[in-house]
């Protein structure tokens, strides 16, 4: 027993705290907070996403575009320098085409071994050393008067070295050994190199077309060299002047071969594997902390590759006005949502909460508490609807206490009078023993049976007033009545213990009066009142005499007038049922004239409770 008593006031407990809990947390997160996260989630927060994506989106395709057209402009100024690459390696071809290979030193003994040829199909001019030389130089003058950008041509043959253009002092036999073996391996083809050994650091740049010059035989007999100033690339850059744009040409090794800066030349790039992948590739990275965009194009013969870098920040420059407008309208568009929000507050939230606040308060008990009229519209009528209740509730609570105070009163009253009857109880029980010390049975039992009544009627509670004594009541009742009349009798038919069910007093009584007072006349000797009671899920009571009768419908219409009428008639006894019991609940009346009246109850089956009440007056 004990151990549950202990888990019963664990679990209150513990239902205590979650009820606490359950009140703060309504109370920390109310209307208003819901309210407003609600709207920062569901308002401010998509308004803001949307915004930097959108951003985000607009930024991404500026860059997207901007990647592509510098991808687009890298593979148009490729193409220029192919085509100028391929210009002067055509160029050097005029050697051949002239004849001047011929005129290289060692190409006549190999012509006087291998050509069986008759002399009188010879064709070939003899000439001295002079004029070959000179034929040479006059070739190689050519390249360089017909190409503007060719600023010197040498051609070492034989261990002599023609020139023409630009001379220099530095010995062009070491530049062309240190690049023997890269010329070698192609086999005839150009080679494209910087040219700064040659000509040491200018403010201009030179570059340097080396290939070996082959005989018919395919054997070698000499190195051509031209050296090209940089419009062999400053050239088709020349378009490319925009501000923070920088252009770099790579060579196979990932080393810059061209570069607006002179300075940069030779060095490594510093992104050369991202702009090295493929062919013609563009995008954004992050290079020397730096976030840009570039773009390349590869060529493959010579092995090169033309980059383009140029920051983000001075692709979005010139939409900072637009950045400014889009912020400008964010800024707008917040301050109106958080005045829209302040508004919210001032004349719907806080009258709620305060509202919420003055309800509490009369929850507690302050009756008298108003709701001041501060806001308008619905809000405002809240406030006055809650006046108005709080001041009926007021008027109710007076009320109710006025009428407790008069029940009590009343109370009071019944039990003083409830005293008064002592006197006529006691004086009736005096006449009664006088009467059976006299020996007069017929006053003894009348005088008892007025006793009971009046007992019966004085009691003030009836809640648990049996059906047994209603049946006593009525009893009594006919005991004095046939007394008086001597003309009926009343039979009991129960099919149940009457102890064991609750009933309203003097619900049966008046329709007993009117079936005595008026079913019989004076004087008849046949008349019978039989009462059937039992119950079928109801309580039935069956009312039944033989007596005069009347019409039914002429005395609901009420054009059936009676003298000696009781005060408490069949229409107060229909109500009373309908009020007591529910409209579910009632009586049938059946009644012919000179063949008798029936009533019947239909009542709810209440059982007692465990002890029935009993009254007693001393």
């Amino acid at each position: 027993m004990a151990a549950a008593m202990e888990n019963m006031d664990v679990e209150e407990v513990v239902l205590n705290k979650v009820q606490r809990s359950s009140r703060v947390h309504s109370e920390k997160y109310g209307i208003r907070s819901r309210f407003f996260l609600l709207f920062a989630v569901l308002v401010i927060l998509p308004f803001l996403t949307i915004a930097i994506l959108a951003g985000t989106v607009f930024r991404n395709s500026v860059v997207d575009n901007y990647g592509s057209n510098m991808a687009d402009t890298m593979a148009a100024v490729s193409q220029q320098v192919k085509t100028l690459m391929t210009k002067y390696e055509e160029a050097t071809m005029n050697l051949y085409y002239g004849g001047t290979v011929g005129l290289l030193p060692g190409t006549e003994k190999r012509d006087s071994v291998q050509d069986k040829r008759t002399e009188s199909t010879r064709t070939a001019v003899v000439l001295s050393e002079e004029e070959k030389e000179e034929r040479i130089i006059e070739s190689m003058e050519a390249i360089c008067y017909s190409n503007s950008d060719v600023m010197s041509a040498y051609l070492l043959s034989g261990g002599k070295i023609y020139s023409a253009g630009l001379q220099n002092s530095v010995d062009i036999r070491k530049v062309v050994e240190t690049h023997e073996e890269a010329v070698s391996a192609a086999g005839g083809r150009a080679r494209w190199f910087r040219a700064d050994a040659l000509f040491g650091k200018w403010k201009s740049q030179r570059y340097l077309l080396v290939r070996e010059v082959n005989d018919t035989d395919l054997v070698s007999v000499g190195t051509l060299c031209l050296v090209l100033n940089e419009k062999l690339f400053s050239k088709p850059f020349k378009g490319l002047n925009v501000n923070g744009l920088e252009r770099y040409v790579l060579d196979g090794e990932g080393k810059i071969f061209y570069s607006v800066n002179q300075e940069e030349i030779g060095k490594e790039f510093p992104a050369k594997d991202l702009v090295m992948d493929r062919q013609k590739i563009y995008g954004s990275s992050r290079i020397e902390g730096q976030d840009v965009i570039y773009a390349s194009c590869a060529l493959y013969s010579p092995e090169l590759y033309f980059v383009s870098i140029c920051p983000v920040s001075n692709i979005l420059k010139p939409m900072e006005g637009l950045r400014a407008a889009t912020i400008l309208i964010c800024v707008i568009y917040l301050t109106f949502v958080f005045a829209m929000l302040f508004l919210l507050n001032h004349y719907i939230f806080h009258p709620i909460s305060l509202l919420s606040q003055k309800m509490d308060a009369f929850a507690q008990g302050d009756l008298h508490i108003k709701m001041e009229q501060s806001s308008i519209g619905e809000v405002r009528s809240l406030g006055q609807h809650f006046n108005q209740m709080t001041e009926k509730i007021n008027d109710l609570v007076v009320t109710n206490e006025r009428n407790l105070k008069e029940k009590n009163q009343l109370e009071a009253r019944a039990l003083t009078a409830q005293i008064k009857p002592h006197f006529i109880y006691n004086a009736l029980n005096t006449i009664k023993w006088m009467a059976v010390i006299n020996r007069q049975d017929n006053i003894s039992k009348m005088v008892e049976a007025l006793v009971g009544i009046l007992m019966n009627a004085a009691q003030i509670e009836d809640e648990n007033y049996t059906l047994k004594e209603e049946i006593t009541l009525i009893e009594n009742y006919a005991r004095i009545q046939k007394a008086r009349f001597m003309n009926f009798e009343l039979e009991f038919e129960l099919d149940l213990e009457p102890e064991r069910f609750r009933i309203r007093k003097f619900l049966l009584q008046p329709v007993v009066e009117n079936a005595i007072t008026h079913g019989f006349s004076r004087g008849k000797r046949r008349g019978r009142i039989h009462i059937h009671i039992w119950e079928d899920g109801q309580l039935r009571i069956r009312v039944q005499d033989n007596g005069i009768g009347f019409d039914v419908e002429s005395w609901r219409r009420g054009e059936e007038k009676q003298e000696d009428h009781t005060n408490i008639g069949l229409h107060n006894i229909e109500q009373l049922i309908r009020l007591e019991y529910g409209e579910e609940y009632g009586m049938e009346i059946e009644s012919q004239a000179g063949r008798g009246t029936t009533v019947e109850y239909r009542l709810p089956l209440l059982k007692c409770s465990a002890e029935e009440k009993k009254t007693e007056i001393l």
